[in-house]
């Protein structure tokens, strides 16, 4: 138990990464079993929604994958390449050995940097050699180098091994690879304030409630206490007061019923 909590305790608490699949339900006229792919619209909107809830946030998109696809010189590997934000090192972070990670100025300026893995840099680099500022060409594209990174953890790693990855700018590789407006992973962590069994029970209260086919509805939730009901009341009149509130999708399609 507790090699696994070493391997994930690196992780930024309350943190998720969203996959597009293939529609398990049918959905106003297309059927189910339909592909489709998420958006950088529909990252905006996540973000925008849950404003005050969502404490990081990335972009995902992976780079096509050829043989010897990253090149130095007369030296060359192959390599997995990554698109990322700034935010994904805070949700799950590298080491960084030297140099730093992508920041803001290269999304916003599409900068054909790269932060590569260890192991990248031992295969392309000799022993001493600068590697930060140096140029390599990665699926054909030249990138400047600004930063080496190790993984934290030996055992778990998320779209492969760090060490053996070239992690360029979300926006560069959208450019380069010609992805148009693409996502293929949202990466997000909540604020610890937000307790997620408290969401679900949210989304199961408007399920089961009269507002059930709205698209997003309020939902109040307080203590037992503060719950009280008038002499001679109807029946289900209740007052209330001291409550939160939360604003949800009624969905349960992804929580799984139990019967015990």
């Amino acid at each position: 138990r507790r090699g696994i909590l070493d391997e994930v305790e690196h992780f930024e608490a309350n943190s998720t990464f969203m996959f597009s699949d293939r529609t398990s339900e049918p959905y106003k006229g297309f059927q189910r079993g339909r592909s489709w792919n998420m958006t950088t619209a529909d990252l905006a909107a996540v973000r925008h929604q849950f404003a005050h809830k969502i404490k990081y946030s990335s972009a995902v998109l992976w780079g096509r994958y050829s043989t010897n696809n990253v090149v130095r010189a007369d030296k060359y590997g192959t390599f997995r390449v990554m698109g990322f934000e700034p935010d994904y090192n805070r949700i799950n972070p590298m080491r960084m050995l030297q140099g730093r990670f992508i920041n803001e100025i290269d999304i916003r300026e599409c900068r054909k940097v790269c932060v590569i893995g260890k192991r990248v840099a031992n295969d392309l680099f000799a022993p001493n050699e600068p590697i930060v500022g140096s140029l390599l060409r990665v699926n054909g594209v030249y990138y400047m180098v600004v930063g080496v990174c190790e993984s934290v953890s030996k055992q778990i790693n998320l779209f492969g091994d760090s060490e053996e990855m070239v992690n360029v700018p979300f926006t560069t590789l959208q450019q380069t690879q010609s992805s148009g407006n693409q996502v293929h992973c949202m990466a997000l962590a909540a604020d610890a304030s937000v307790d997620v069994v408290q969401l679900e029970e949210g989304r199961l209260a408007g399920y089961y409630s009269k507002g059930k086919d709205n698209e997003k509805i309020e939902i109040d939730y307080l203590q037992k206490k503060n719950v009280k009901k008038p002499n001679g009341a109807a029946p289900g009149f209740v007052v209330y007061y001291t409550n939160y509130s939360l604003t949800i999708h009624p969905d349960i399609s992804n929580i799984k019923l139990v019967e015990s």
